[in-house]
């Protein structure tokens, strides 16, 4: 059941995916640099979030996964400070629409990691409380 939630939230996040090359692709005008920084740095804290969500799943480590779910909670500070900074930036309201929608597909993708790592977390727990279990039983 696990690999079910996990493989359901990493296909929600290729949508995700697809829907921020779509909105890249609409942009008209280039990012101020500064806007492009921030996007980036948001957009690699969610791609790591993701990886090591995958990873604290598959070697049921269960450290991992709660730091991964903390660091997927910081996404949400990122992205409204990237709004904040594009607001300043007066782009045209074209592209800052387009902009904030890729913002929502990458903050998105942080939530479905934290959800793979909370599978992790919880995947780990029933191991080890089995283990428990059965070392008592001897």
């Amino acid at each position: 059941m696990s690999y079910h939630v996990a493989a359901k939230s990493i296909e929600r996040v290729a949508d995700h995916a697809c829907g921020i090359a779509d909105k890249a692709i609409k942009l008209k005008d280039k990012i101020p640099e500064k806007s492009l920084q921030k996007v980036d740095k948001m957009s690699q804290l969610a791609q790591i979030v993701l990886g090591n969500s995958v990873e604290a799943l598959l070697r049921r480590d269960y450290q991992l996964a709660d730091k991964t779910v903390d660091a997927a909670e910081n996404i949400r500070t990122l992205e409204d400070d990237v709004m904040t900074t594009l607001e300043n930036d007066n782009n045209n309201v074209y592209d800052q629409t387009n902009i904030r929608l890729a913002l929502e597909n990458i903050r998105r993708t942080a939530e479905y990691a934290s959800d793979i790592a909370e599978v992790a977390i919880n995947e780990t727990i029933v191991e080890v409380t089995e283990r428990h279990s059965s070392n008592r039983t001897r």
